[in-house]
């Protein structure tokens, strides 16, 4: 009875929000940080993602224990 009950609550936020469980994506949770490294992709052209991951940082832009963000973390940001 008690899973029911919490698979319909689940269901009710996924109708009304779209997702309820799991992490939250990087543009969730800071979408002018996405936006900028998109942007330097499209200006740029043709550039690594270490050196976009370098570009966040020099803007402020660091994970939540202050180091650089990972060429895969960039990768998961321009998807």
């Amino acid at each position: 009875m008690t899973v029911a009950k919490l698979k319909g609550a689940r269901e009710r936020v996924r109708r009304k929000a779209g997702k309820c469980e799991g992490r939250k994506s990087y543009a969730e949770r800071d979408p002018s940080m996405v936006a900028l490294a998109k942007a330097i992709k499209g200006q740029c052209g043709r550039v690594s993602l270490r050196k976009i991951a370098e570009e966040l940082e020099a803007k402020g832009y660091v994970t939540p224990s202050g180091g650089r963000y990972s060429a895969s973390a960039v990768a998961s940001m321009l998807a």
